[in-house]
């Protein structure tokens, strides 16, 4: 997962590979009323892939 203040995803808040969890809380304390990117990418034996047209944090991120 890449949270980033930027729409390229540069200078990532949070990078964070392999939490095995269906939730998440992040290790820092994101600022009010910043606009946040995020990038999930799923993996399992598989393979791995992005998340395509995945819904926004609840409760949004702002």
């Amino acid at each position: 997962m890449v949270l980033s203040t930027n729409a390229d995803l540069s200078d990532p808040v949070i990078d964070v590979t392999g939490p095995r969890t269906t939730s998440y809380r992040p290790p820092v304390n994101l600022r009010p009323n910043t606009t946040y990117h995020l990038r999930v990418t799923a993996v399992n034996g598989a393979g791995s892939r992005r998340a395509e047209n995945a819904p926004s944090p609840s409760p949004p991120v702002r």
